[in-house]
């Protein structure tokens, strides 16, 4: 799973220590992939964790998922949303934070 995270920021982390998570700006927050195992049952072949936030409200709102990659797109099913719902990213959006 490194290997996937480094492969995403590798131009940005080079000589550097692997992120623990890559995220992706969004007008209300981020959605963020991380390199923790999935802990879903029927994960459906999403693999890690992945979580988005949103300010509303006044209050910070965390939309829990798992995610998986193929070729350079990134699938996150937001398995808590009612129905859950698979979203899909361009992998290059995704940055370590310390570098948007």
């Amino acid at each position: 799973m490194k290997k996937l995270l480094a492969l995403l920021a590798l131009p940005l982390v080079a000589n550097a220590e692997l992120p623990q998570e890559l995220v992706m700006p969004t007008d209300v927050g981020k959605v963020a992939i991380t390199v923790k195992e999935c802990t879903v049952q029927n994960r459906h072949g999403f693999i890690y964790e992945a979580y988005a936030t949103e300010w509303k409200d006044g209050m910070n709102i965390v939309h829990k998922g798992c995610w998986q990659k193929k070729g350079d797109i990134v699938y996150i099913w937001f398995h808590d949303e009612e129905p859950p719902v698979v979203a899909s990213y361009k992998d290059f959006y995704f940055k370590p934070e310390n570098k948007l």
